[in-house]
């Protein structure tokens, strides 16, 4: 029997419970404990589109876990070392955009594992004292979610829902619309229903969120 993850999303997921998140676009220290406070599951830094740079997540990353909520980073691009870095801050998941096929979800899986499971190189500068461990198979317990939002992840997401260590497949509504020839907007769930039902019976097929 396998035992059940200490990274609370994780053990969400592996338990079939929904889970409910925050996204922080503005640097703030003030605003990313009070968004953890108000009871969300997760609570994301957004390295990619928001104004938050690496100095800037730190301080909201240590706001988000006094708060009681799982701190996590959305990365810039499926880019090791950006990756990596959210990690040894001591984010419990990362949000990787632009996935298009198994080969780039294997790159995602491989940044957020240690050696023999992936290529993440050990210094868990922060992590250590969020995870309470120095041992990597402790450190592993973290979230790796892929965004399909292409018109390349829609064609290959069985393969990348297949790949071993995706965690959970997160949905860029905006940019996903444009993969399939339509403008974003604040409602494109309406044009977006097929695609939206496709990825979300791969990933129940396969056991990914």
């Amino acid at each position: 029997m396998t035992e059940p993850s200490s990274n609370p999303l994780l053990r969400a997921w592996a338990e079939g419970r929904p889970t409910l998140g925050v996204w922080l676009t503005m640097p703030g220290v003030v605003s990313a404990e009070f968004a953890a406070r108000e009871g969300a599951d997760y609570v994301c830094v957004d390295n990619q589109h928001g104004l938050i740079d690496h100095s800037d997540t730190i301080p909201m990353l240590m706001a988000i876990s006094s708060g009681g909520s799982v701190p996590i980073v959305r990365a810039p691009w499926n880019e090791p070392s950006r990756i990596m870095a959210a990690l040894d801050a001591g984010a419990l998941g990362v949000v990787i955009p632009m996935v298009n096929d198994a080969e780039e979800a294997e790159r995602a899986v491989s940044a957020c594992r240690y050696p023999p499971r992936g290529g993440r190189s050990y210094g868990p500068v922060r992590a250590r004292y969020v995870v309470g461990s120095t041992d990597p198979s402790a450190l592993d317990e973290v979230a790796c979610i892929v965004m399909v939002e292409t018109a390349g992840g829609l064609a290959h997401l069985d393969d990348i829902v297949s790949v071993q260590g995706v965690d959970a497949v997160y949905i860029g509504p905006s940019d996903l619309a444009l993969a399939v020839g339509q403008k974003p907007g604040p409602r494109p769930y309406e044009v977006l229903a097929d695609h939206l039902a496709a990825i979300k019976k791969a990933c129940r097929a396969h056991g990914v969120a």
